[in-house]
């Protein structure tokens, strides 16, 4: 059974458990106690963290300035480990690059040094442009210079909702550069 509790019950569950938390596979994590809230669930004796609060994005916005095109917003995090592929991530329609999705992909990128870029298309967040001037054509454009400029080597891309289909056709337009799709929840 899932509940969401407190920063003080939390405090009092690791406590009781000698300051660790079972995490569900026969291991035990350090408890790191961050203010706001985390989802748990009781197992046995033991607490398994579900899903840790997002302690924020590692990188900083930064913007892919364009000749023909409105400029666009983007946070990259460095691979550490060249042979793995990065990651691009494309968001969903009337989303943005700040959203919980993005910022779980960055940390696990982080745990595990793959590269990562996440960026806003033309007419979403901090992007440049108009919403209601854009079109698929437009928002493909944007990821295809998003993979062309601030990427290097293979890419897993990962597409949500309208960015399921950004991601599907880049692989198309790019298949030497897309190694992988992750697609969620895809239009």
């Amino acid at each position: 059974m899932q509940s969401l509790v407190t920063r003080r019950t939390i405090a009092r569950l690791a406590k009781s458990q000698g300051n660790l938390l079972q995490n569900g596979f026969g291991g035990s994590r350090a408890l790191t106690q961050h203010p706001g809230r985390q989802r748990f669930s009781r197992q046995g004796d033991g607490v398994r963290l579900l899903s840790a609060l997002r302690s924020g994005p590692s990188s900083t916005v930064e913007f892919l300035n364009r000749d023909d095109a409105p400029s666009l917003a983007y946070r990259r995090v460095p691979g550490e480990d060249a042979n793995l592929p990065g990651v691009l991530l494309c968001v969903g329609l009337q989303s943005t690059m700040e959203g919980a999705k993005a910022d779980e992909l960055e940390s696990w990128s982080v745990k595990t040094g793959n590269a990562m870029v996440r960026f806003d298309y033309r007419g979403h967040g901090q992007s440049g442009g108009q919403f209601d001037e854009c079109t698929i054509s437009n928002w493909l454009q944007d990821a295809k210079d998003v993979l062309d400029a601030l990427t290097v080597g293979p890419q897993v891309v990962v597409g949500v909702s309208m960015g399921g289909w950004i991601a599907q056709l880049l692989a198309l337009h790019r298949p030497s550069r897309v190694q992988g799709l992750v697609l969620l929840c895809s239009a």
